[in-house]
């Protein structure tokens, strides 16, 4: 370990410091750290609400994630009832009993899933 050997002054303030902890509370402990005589109070305090931001989760990031996964799940939601839909049609039309001949239906009256079809069309 490097021995960490004091005092250490601040060519801004001129402030000397003894000990290795209060030298890095106002260096910083980074090499691109601004010294805590030269940051300016009001983006510190931006940076506090940015800070707050994240921790309440409440961030333009994470409100997009929280749509984005709403999104999916009503399209999944919304996927899955129109296969189940179709599924329901399938099965009902295996078992019609609407009038055919060699498989084409007769005009007339058909069953409510055939109407349906009409319908759409």
């Amino acid at each position: 370990m490097i021995d960490r050997v004091g005092p250490w002054k601040c060519f801004h303030c001129d402030e000397v410091f003894h000990d290795f902890k209060e030298a890095g509370d106002h260096f910083g402990y980074g090499e691109i750290s601004t010294p805590a005589c030269k940051i300016d109070a009001a983006h510190l305090r931006e940076l506090e609400i940015e800070l707050f931001k994240y921790r309440l989760e409440d961030t333009e990031l994470h409100r997009e994630i929280h749509r984005l996964v709403a999104k999916n799940q009503q399209d999944c939601r919304r996927a899955e009832e129109l296969g189940y839909a179709r599924g329901l049609r399938d099965a009902h039309l295996i078992n019609c009993t609407c009038p055919t001949v060699d498989g084409v239906r007769l005009p007339g009256n058909h069953c409510q899933v055939h109407n349906l079809q009409d319908a759409e069309r």
